[in-house]
């Protein structure tokens, strides 16, 4: 809102998905708001196109698609996507911070404004199971730590973290638990699992 009321007072033509992106990219400052919007003030419209260029915010239409491969096991399309995030040149911590993002929102649901993106996520979350979307959660931040000490190995880290998650696929996630039924956990942490003879 307060994005919004900056450009309304400049006279300034926007797109209402832009607003989203900066507000994502300054990460609740409304300081860093006012920084991205600097370098926008002065040029034309306001697109969402320009702000996820300039800011490698992740395309959501693909990161459903890699989260659906990992839940249907398709090791390789999930391989493909990760790749072509490397191509692409994407940030290894824009990556995961992209990833964990859709995670939240898929436990945070309520807070989508998108009403043709909501159910669609919480679908996904069904599929997937909330408690193993809270444990995927976790191992995210975990590779966080690992890709910021080793960013060397940012390739065979995204291909590390798919076979993880589809490895964590093997069993069904019902509604209902039985009280037999063991806790969800998270996948083993990458710096265990970096030896060839492990991979």
């Amino acid at each position: 809102e307060h994005v919004r009321y900056i450009l309304t007072q400049e006279k300034k033509e926007f797109e209402e998905s832009a607003l989203a992106d900066i507000a994502r990219e300054a990460r609740g400052s409304i300081r860093e708001a006012q920084n991205i919007l600097e370098g926008y003030i002065d040029g034309g419209k306001i697109t969402s196109a320009a702000i996820k260029s300039s800011y490698q915010v992740m395309d959501v239409n693909t990161i459903l698609t890699y989260f659906s491969n990992v839940v249907a096991k398709d090791t390789e399309a999930a391989f493909k996507i990760a790749s072509m995030w490397v191509r692409s040149g994407y940030q290894p911590q824009k990556v995961i911070a992209g990833l964990l993002e859709h995670l939240r929102n898929m436990i945070m649901d309520f807070t989508i404004t998108d009403k043709d993106l909501k159910p669609i996520i919480k679908a996904q979350r069904e599929k997937i199971g909330a408690a193993r979307v809270v444990a995927w959660i976790d191992f995210f931040y975990e590779q966080m730590k690992y890709i910021k000490d080793y960013p060397m190995e940012y390739s065979l880290v995204l291909d590390l973290i798919t076979i993880k998650l589809i490895e964590t696929m093997g069993t069904p996630v019902s509604g209902k638990r039985k009280p037999e039924d063991k806790k969800e956990e998270a996948p083993a942490p990458l710096d265990s699992a970096m030896a060839p003879t492990q991979i």
